[in-house]
């Protein structure tokens, strides 16, 4: 099993948010990684590795990230 944490690239972590984006070694665009349900989902976003598509990823995850805190609220 390959040590996948040497080919990921983790970019917003500074501050202990929900999610991360990311980019993977080899390649130029930019991925979401998030749980829901326990169960690791990644995703890639078909986006190029640039600030400007960084910052509209974490406005977006943030967004999915309360969207699933509030359905696990009412569950």
């Amino acid at each position: 099993m390959r040590n996948l944490s040497r080919e990921i690239a983790i970019f917003d972590n500074q501050s202990k948010k929900q999610g991360a984006i990311i980019r993977k070694r080899g390649s130029k665009k930019l991925y979401v990684l998030f749980y829901y349900y326990r169960q690791r989902i990644e995703k890639s976003t078909g986006l190029d590795d640039t600030q400007e598509n960084e910052q509209k990823l974490r406005t977006w995850l943030n967004r999915q990230m309360d969207g699933f805190d509030n359905l696990n609220l009412t569950s």
